[in-house]
């Protein structure tokens, strides 16, 4: 089984990789984006940075289709815009209603 039909929404997934700078020094680079439907996204908890800054963290509960390939670390896009998988994904596999669920965030400003 899938999830609902009220998950009509579409993510793009980016997983870590390693490359080497020019030096051959290793650096932090990011593979090919790639699209996953079914998705639906949830609002989850904001908090206001009151500590010196003007900053807000954002964060969305967000259901995957069973057998996505997501994993802590990785980028998941948004309406384009970037959030880090927080924490390990939780995969229910039941057999009524599977899917994948992962809390992304992102600091802005």
């Amino acid at each position: 089984m899938t999830l609902p039909r009220f998950a009509t929404q579409t993510v793009q997934i980016q997983h870590p990789q390693t490359a080497e700078d020019s030096h051959g020094v290793p650096i932090n680079a990011w593979g090919d984006m790639e699209q996953i439907t079914g998705c639906s996204i949830q609002p989850g908890t904001t908090d206001v940075d009151l500590d010196g800054r003007d900053a807000v963290l954002v964060r969305y509960n967000v259901f995957l289709p069973p057998g996505t390939r997501v994993f802590a670390g990785d980028r998941l896009f948004i309406g384009g815009q970037p959030y880090r998988v927080f924490g390990e994904p939780d995969r229910w596999e039941t057999g009524i209603n599977d899917h994948v669920r992962v809390d992304v965030e992102e600091w802005s400003g």
